[in-house]
């Protein structure tokens, strides 16, 4: 989060299925170097494909305006909508 935005990732879990790296829905991440960033890499479940499959994964990214000088309440108030 910046001092004005906000950045909320949706990428729905599928219930029942399973998951790599320890059951994760995703993997954060970061660098504090000259060149700051934040990575996050959402994961879908486990599939064995073969040749010509495809897979399609939804995600939605949505960009606020904060509303909160909190970050830990803007979080919250940004779950909740």
């Amino acid at each position: 989060m910046d001092a004005h935005f906000v950045l909320r990732i949706d990428s729905a879990r599928v219930q029942g299925a399973e998951y790599g790296d320890q059951d994760a829905s995703a993997t954060i991440y970061t660098s504090a170097g000259p060149l700051k960033y934040v990575e996050l890499e959402p994961f879908g479940p486990l599939s064995t494909m073969k040749m010509g499959d495809r897979l399609e994964r939804t995600v939605t990214y949505t960009l606020a305006r904060r509303r909160n000088k909190d970050p830990l309440a803007e979080a919250k108030a940004l779950i909740a909508d």
